[in-house]
């Protein structure tokens, strides 16, 4: 028994000397995945935990290609900015090189910023109550008190002399702020206000559409890490596709505007719808 006991222990010992190699060699072929995160912007309406919102289902679809290579990670606004600062391999969306650039321009100084191709506008607008003036211009702004959403451009664009300005987490607030005349003015995003509107059912403001006081088109922004570019390149062809298909206006819905493709990649794409 004893025999027999010692001639297993020796199979399995020498078993094991074959075998290791083998599996080693198999684990150093096995590259490690780098998960780069993309820091989003959590709005109300448009981007946040639940996979439902027009945003999260957008960053879904044009990520999809890069499979575990980049991570989304919802937060709000200044938290997401100050991570994506820190994070010389990360992303940030949504947002453009020249918003965070104005915010941030003293941390961002010199330094390269890399743009995806653009998806739809956002534009900062001046509301009022409808008992009260509408702003169509920003000198009316003296004296007044304007509610703004934390983190947010567009107090940095104003000429803040003589105005008092309210940092506010939400566009829900900043309504409800407006409606009990906590503030004069709501300085906020399109179509986030829009849509806040639409979702509280308030219909008591007024803007003047041809003063905005900032617009820009939405990127994907990425510092130049290894393998931004690769990132960029699958993002920018699935952005292009629902761009020209349709279904960025079907994700983003009735208030978003759509980044129009040029004429010629317009002609580009219907002529391979064709094939």
């Amino acid at each position: 028994m004893t025999t027999s006991l010692f001639k297993k222990l020796w199979f399995f010992s020498l078993l094991s000397i074959f075998c290791y190699p083998s599996i080693a060699s198999q684990a150093a072929d096995t590259p490690s995945i780098n998960k780069h995160k993309i820091y989003a912007y959590m709005l109300k309406d448009r981007l946040g935990k639940q996979e439902n919102l027009p945003y999260n289902k957008l960053l879904k679809y044009v990520s999809q290609d890069l499979g575990d290579l980049v991570e989304v990670l919802p937060a709000p606004l200044p938290r997401s900015a100050q991570n994506f600062l820190q994070d010389n391999n990360s992303c940030i969306f949504p947002t453009s090189s020249a918003a965070l650039q104005r915010v941030h321009s003293e941390k961002l100084a010199g330094r390269l910023l890399l743009n995806s191709e653009p998806v739809d506008f956002v534009s900062i607008r001046l509301y009022t109550s409808k008992s009260d003036p509408v702003i169509t211009d920003k000198a009316q702004l003296k004296g007044k008190v304007i509610g703004h959403l934390l983190g947010s451009v567009g107090s940095l664009l104003l000429n803040t002399e003589g105005v008092t300005i309210k940092n506010v987490r939400d566009e829900s607030l900043l309504l409800k702020m407006l409606a009990r005349k906590r503030i004069d003015v709501l300085m906020g995003h399109h179509p986030d206000i829009p849509m806040a509107i639409e979702r509280l059912q308030v219909d008591d403001l007024h803007f003047d559409p041809d003063l905005m006081v900032f617009s820009t088109a939405v990127h994907l922004v990425c510092h130049p890490f290894a393998g931004s570019q690769v990132i960029l390149a699958a993002i920018n062809k699935r952005i292009k596709e629902i761009r020209a298909n349709g279904m960025a206006q079907q994700m983003l819905g009735k208030y978003a505007k759509i980044v129009p493709l040029p004429a010629t990649a317009k002609s580009g794409s219907a002529a391979n719808s064709t094939e």
